[in-house]
């Protein structure tokens, strides 16, 4: 909740942007016509999303969060017989005080009722320029020189597969400074909890 808060002070008092904070889900797709619901709640706030499966391969979804609201793909290049997966994703969206773009690599390995995933998400934004330098936080510090950034976001989660039906993780994520326009002056940790329905 502490970095929630300093992202919103950070946002309102300077104008910054963000792409989505929270990943929740693996590489694995879902299946034509399958649906998921998700919720979760971190530092970042909440997320929700829906996805759908449109083919074997290709998910289509929306995304709800704290900062951020937007649309997304995830498309499966890789499936092995052990239950590994590698997928590429793409999104578009708006933000507080901004849009975004981003592109997403996923790999997950999936045990009888554990998939482990982790994920990279390069995000691309429009926003004005601004600058945010307050020692008093602690949190997170940010410069920003131009009316476009990048910065990438590293995920690291598990979920666990309760039911054929409904799945629960465990997910945390450090921001990456991959810009010159932006800047990550102190820890860009995040951590937080979700759950999903399948149907």
């Amino acid at each position: 909740m502490k970095n929630l808060l300093t992202l919103l002070c950070l946002l309102f008092l300077n104008a910054c942007a963000f792409g989505p904070l929270a990943l929740n889900e693996s590489a694995k797709p879902l299946g034509k016509d399958k649906n998921e619901l998700s919720g979760a709640y971190g530092t970042y706030g909440y997320a929700f999303r829906w996805h759908h499966g449109v083919t074997d391969r290709l998910d289509l979804g929306i995304q709800l969060e704290s900062l951020s609201f937007g649309i997304k793909a995830k498309y499966n290049f890789l499936e092995t017989s052990d239950n590994v997966f590698l997928s590429g994703g793409i999104g578009a969206g708006i933000s507080m005080f901004g849009n975004y773009k981003n592109l997403d690599i996923l790999l997950s390995k999936q045990f009888s009722k554990v998939d482990l995933y982790s994920g990279f998400r390069l995000n691309f934004i429009n926003t004005d320029a601004t600058e945010f330098n307050d020692e008093d936080t602690g949190e997170l510090q940010f410069t920003v020189d131009a009316n476009n950034y990048t910065y990438g976001h590293l995920f690291f989660g598990a979920k666990y597969l309760a039911s054929d039906k409904w799945t629960f993780n465990l997910e945390t994520s450090y921001l990456i400074s991959t810009d010159s326009n932006f800047d990550f002056e102190s820890n860009g940790m995040l951590i937080g909890i979700g759950t999903a329905y399948q149907f």
